[in-house]
């Protein structure tokens, strides 16, 4: 245990005011381990939250924002028996009440009562923090904390939505929204076997996904992205398309690009508006798919996954800063930068 008394944490104050602060040590009650954290990334959603009012940020407000951290064991309180101090450790970052049906099936995200770690006072954007033990794991030594980063949230979040659509070596998928979680999946989707096309509007991302190995990418505030696909497909349309922007045009667009009996996942999160209507999907007997987080019964077969396809989200960023540099890293990406963020403790 550090003989410090106070630890740096980052924390939002609404209306883009982002702020480091010290709070004081706590020892780790029962069930919960203290881990000093190595790595921590900027998720798109703590972008909906940095851009709220004081009022609308609510609870959050002045606690420690983030939900991507890893690092590693500091301290382990009473009752934990599978951690142990020096344990290098990745986090699912949604709680549930750990007794419902979706939760003992891992799916901790469709429990009635889950809370995201941030939320629940865990927030991981600091040098160190405590975490409930069950909701952590084992990071293997192949993995570096910044790829433990992206199974917390970004990488993980993708791997569930293209486990359900299976992509293969037959198929086209096209990726709308190739932000942090788009590029994700230009990975997660090219060692699948798929060929990808990716949509966007801002050039620096469309030309990252190039680099990625995307075979077309569109730029849609210059090109009708149905349009296009209809092009490059012979007029058949794709096989999938996984949607992460949350755009409404992005989300009707995603059904219309499909062939049919196409599939289709939604990722994005939007402002609840309507985009999408029944005869899009009837006609074509297309499969929409809504997806969230990756529950934790398959955190180990996704670690195999990237460590046997040699899968590297950390060549996915573009900003690495300090804690203290936090608040300017939010303004550059809430500019709408290309590439990942992540705070880096060392």
């Amino acid at each position: 245990m550090t003989n410090k008394q106070k630890y740096k944490g980052l924390v939002l104050l609404g209306d883009r005011h982002a702020e480091v602060r010290e709070f004081p040590y706590s020892e780790p009650k029962t069930g919960e381990i203290l881990i000093q954290m190595k790595a921590a990334g900027i998720c798109g959603s703590d972008l909906h939250f940095y851009r709220n009012t004081p009022e609308e940020l609510g609870i959050r407000r002045a606690v420690v924002i983030g939900h991507e951290p890893s690092g590693i064991v500091e301290k382990v309180g009473p009752g934990v028996s599978i951690f142990r101090p020096g344990d290098r450790i990745a986090v699912n970052h949604t709680l549930g009440c750990n007794h419902c049906e979706y939760c003992l099936a891992g799916e901790t995200a469709l429990c009635s009562e889950n809370v995201g770690i941030a939320a629940a006072g865990f927030g991981g954007d600091a040098e160190y923090a405590l975490m409930p033990a069950n909701t952590c794991f084992h990071l293997p030594q192949e993995l570096s904390f910044i790829e433990g980063t992206f199974i917390a949230c970004t990488g993980a979040t993708v791997y569930n939505a293209l486990r359900k659509l299976r992509p293969s070596g037959r198929d086209k998928l096209v990726v709308f929204g190739l932000g942090p979680v788009g590029l994700s999946a230009v990975l997660v989707g090219k060692a699948l076997g798929a060929t990808i096309f990716g949509v966007d509007v801002i050039p620096e991302r469309l030309e990252m996904a190039k680099m990625l190995g995307v075979s077309e990418v569109i730029n849609a505030s210059e090109t009708n992205p149905i349009e296009a696909v209809q092009s490059l497909t012979e007029g058949k349309g794709v096989e999938l398309a996984l949607e992460t922007s949350g755009s409404p045009v992005a989300q009707s667009d995603a059904v219309d690009i499909l062939r049919p009996q196409g599939k289709v996942a939604f990722l994005g999160m939007g402002k609840g508006e309507k985009s999408i209507s029944p005869e899009q999907f009837m006609h074509k007997q297309a499969i929409l798919i809504g997806s969230k987080v990756m529950p934790g019964n398959l955190y180990w077969e996704m670690t195999r996954f990237l460590i046997e396809q040699k899968i590297r989200f950390e060549s996915l960023i573009t900003h690495r800063a300090t804690l203290e540099e936090g608040p300017a890293a939010f303004k550059k990406f809430d500019s709408g930068a290309a590439g990942k963020f992540v705070f880096v403790m060392d």
